[in-house]
């Protein structure tokens, strides 16, 4: 809902973006260039679910509908997009970053060669009742944002798509637009008379408004918003500059189609524990993690860049060195372990009433030593990886 957090943080980064625009809106001044406006700012589109992230459904931070325009209305697969021919300079730009390479460079993932298209997938199912007949959970890990050369998806997650009675997510973010927008907005300032400038260091608030391109006036409010929600803004920010859509998030994908079928969504997080997730932690905490953030930034970190390929290639290993190093321990057993925990016991309940799920979760979940995988494990779940 990560480049820090910006995948497994996606679900929220946006959304807490367009909050944080909305709770302390300002106008460029005269002291700098006007900065980037982040994905879920007014006039564009925004995600929210599971950095959460890089955080998921889209919606428009001024009426919360969707933005799934691009997607198949149906529950067949979205037809191939079109090559890099036949797209804008930035769109080049950002195909060109996460493509395979100049022959494959803006066509469908699945369509380029010499590249496998194979993220991971793994079947859920009882270990007192693991053949036909009993309930089962499809999980797949989830881009909270993306390009349209994610789509069709692999015929094996189609397969499993096609199978589910139901969608799960960590949230249904369109559905708790306002419910969610009201909790972030709560939770986004510092307490009356502490600023930003009293809990980072000078060069690293200078180096970030730098980043932003925020003028004198503009910096000035923004010193006034807790750690955690400038990191969102930053993050936004980024992913709009790559040209990256959440629009066109994994979830957004599945979402539109859901809804398009009337096939049931089923969340596996409450609003609270999510926004808990992302702005938790002592501001001490959020520091930390903002100067870190900061530093991966100057240091030319291509976090979105790399998960994207591990992602699509199935390469947990890649994905887990990325998120290792993403991730310090305190902020990492709030957005990972304590989430997981839950999310396995109500996927483990839906596989015990019988249903057949397709489980999104944000890629990053599924890899690492506290991977969800271990407490479906522990919940006497078999968890088995899907070939392709």
């Amino acid at each position: 809902m990560f480049r820090a957090a910006a995948v497994e943080m996606k679900s929220a980064p946006n959304t807490a973006a367009a909050v944080i625009h909305v709770v302390a809106p300002s106008a460029p001044d005269s002291g700098g260039p006007a900065p980037a406006s982040p994905s879920g700012s007014p006039g564009s589109s925004g995600s929210f679910s599971s950095f959460s992230s890089f955080s998921s459904s889209s919606f428009s931070s001024s009426s919360g509908s969707s933005s799934s325009s691009s997607f198949s209305s149906g529950s067949g697969a979205a037809s191939p997009p079109p090559c890099l021919g036949e797209r804008s300079s930035t769109r080049r730009r950002l195909l060109a970053l996460l493509g395979a390479g100049p022959l494959a460079a803006g066509c469908a993932y699945r369509n380029a060669p010499f590249s496998p298209y194979a993220p991971a997938l793994f079947e859920v199912v009882p270990a007192q009742a693991p053949d036909a007949g009993a309930g089962r959970a499809y999980l797949f890990g989830a881009i909270h944002t993306g390009t349209s050369r994610f789509y069709p998806m692999p015929d094996a997650v189609e397969r499993a798509w096609a199978s589910a009675t139901h969608l799960a997510c960590e949230l249904d973010v369109q559905a708790r637009h306002d419910e969610l927008r009201a909790m972030f907005s709560r939770r986004t300032h510092l307490p009356p008379g502490t600023t930003l400038d009293t809990l980072v260091a000078p060069e690293v608030l200078a180096g970030i408004r730098a980043h932003l391109g925020y003028g004198a006036h503009e910096w000035r409010q923004r010193l006034r918003l807790q750690p955690w929600a400038l990191a969102m803004l930053m993050t936004s920010a980024d992913d709009q500059r790559l040209g990256t859509e959440a629009a066109q998030s994994v979830d957004n994908f599945f979402l539109a189609r859901a809804r398009a079928a009337g096939r049931p969504i089923v969340e596996l997080e409450r609003a609270d524990e999510q926004v808990h997730a992302f702005s938790g932690g002592s501001l001490a905490e959020q520091a930390a993690w903002l100067t870190q953030r900061y530093r991966r930034l100057i240091n030319w970190d291509r976090t979105l860049y790399d998960v994207v390929e591990a992602w699509r290639a199935g390469d947990d290993r890649a994905l887990s060195a990325v998120k290792e190093r993403a991730f310090g321990p305190p902020p990492r057993a709030r957005m990972f372990e304590e989430r997981d925990t839950r999310m396995a016991q109500r996927l483990t309940e839906m596989i015990h009433r019988g249903s057949t799920v397709f489980a999104l979760v944000g890629a990053f979940h599924l890899v690492g030593d506290d991977r969800l995988q271990g407490h479906l494990e522990r919940l006497g779940m078999i968890v088995r990886r899907v070939a392709y």
